[in-house]
């Protein structure tokens, strides 16, 4: 008697008979002929077009029944790739090969789908439960494994699931995976960030009236987080009549803005340790600021506001030493580095990284030897 199952969600028939998938991802592994020949392809692609038509109905029953915008496009990409024609511009031979393998993936897809686990729509309830009673702390690094290890999921499926959730905006995307943000999905703390510092960049004449921002990927660099973050600040100053969106062109500050007064220097910072003001150890504390915030790790307070001390003392040596940067560079760095530390610990560990970022520009390009030498440091510059 043939193993069957059916798929684990309601009004999901016929049922699948397991034995047939197996034998038929079996066949799609190890039986494609090796041979060009245009007879052979063509024996080839019936097969798979046998195969397709026994599955490609049960992978839309998963699709249809998924609330999952990620799993939905996941299913709908995998049936679609699985088309004959899609590998037009090939030989007969390369595209019997692709198409072997966007097979593949979908047997393999819906064999996965058969083993017992949460589904996408369920481990996203989960997280955000978890993420909601603290579990899963805001602001701190969420790593898929540990999700995976926690529901005993399918780490295709926490993969799905976290994309839905940084759609949402219950998580953002880092270095190393994602971390969950306050409010229950709400990144205005993030926004307004951005927007406060480029508000005062604006009002002190660091871009004047009708002058151009830097590009989204420019921005992303200076802030240390993802262009979308970027937008969602540049539309905050859009409502407050700073800035001007046109479509497809860079932002642009509003030709009505009136000037306050213009950027200076930051204080002199009084050093509570002895530094080391070269610029191989700039580099380091740069690296060490920018890595803790995309990572998020887990930095004591203490030590966050010893970093953004250290990294000020720092901005002041290098924003009163000559310099081949640009004049733009040294006031974005001077804005930076006189902007208050924030209260909030997540925040000042942001902040801190933005000031590294800030400081990054005024540094003389490393020796080639430091260059060869310091691999880990090049990716910081």
């Amino acid at each position: 008697m043939a193993n069957t199952t059916t798929p684990r969600r309601a009004g999901m028939r016929p049922a699948l008979d397991l034995d047939q998938l197996r034998d038929d991802l079996r066949q799609v592994r190890t039986r494609i002929s090796r041979s060009p020949a245009r007879p052979a392809v063509d024996r080839d692609q019936d097969s798979l077009d046998r195969i397709v038509t026994r599955w490609a109905s049960v992978a839309c029953q998963y699709r249809d029944a998924s609330a999952s915008p990620a799993d939905r496009k996941r299913w709908t990409d995998l049936v679609d790739s699985t088309c004959r024609d899609r590998g037009a511009s090939l030989t007969p031979y390369e595209a019997l090969f692709a198409r072997t393998g966007a097979v593949r993936d979908l047997l393999t897809a819906i064999q996965t789908r058969t083993r017992p686990g949460l589904s996408v729509d369920q481990i996203v309830t989960e997280i955000q439960r978890r993420i909601d009673q603290r579990h899963y702390p805001v602001g701190a690094s969420l790593p898929r494994n540990r999700i995976v290890s926690d529901l005993n999921a399918r780490p295709d499926d926490v993969k799905l699931a976290l994309a839905d959730l940084t759609a949402a905006g219950v998580v953002e995307r880092h270095g190393c995976g994602v971390a969950p943000v306050e409010g229950g999905g709400s990144r205005r703390w993030v926004d307004e960030y951005i927007a406060d510092r480029l508000r005062e960049a604006i009002i002190t004449g660091l871009y004047p009236p009708g002058a151009s921002l830097p590009s989204l990927a420019g921005l992303s660099a200076v802030f240390v987080t993802d262009q979308h973050r970027v937008t969602a600040g540049l539309r905050l100053l859009v409502a407050d009549g700073l800035v001007v969106l046109p479509a497809g062109e860079r932002a642009r500050v509003h030709r009505d803005v009136v000037l306050v007064s213009s950027s200076a220097l930051p204080q002199p910072v009084r050093a509570e340790r002895q530094m080391t003001f070269d610029s191989a150890a700039i580099r380091v504390a740069i690296g060490e600021a920018k890595g803790q915030w995309r990572y998020r790790r887990h930095v004591f307070p203490e030590l966050v506001e010893a970093q953004w001390t250290d990294l000020r003392a720092m901005a002041r040596h290098l924003l009163t030493a000559p310099t081949a940067c640009d004049e733009a560079a040294r006031r974005w760095a001077a804005l930076m580095a006189d902007a208050p530390l924030p209260t909030d610990p997540v925040t000042r560990l942001w902040h801190t990284a933005c000031l590294g970022a800030a400081l990054a520009p005024l540094l003389p390009p490393p020796p080639v030897a430091e260059a060869r030498t310091s691999p880990s440091l090049r990716k910081w510059l």
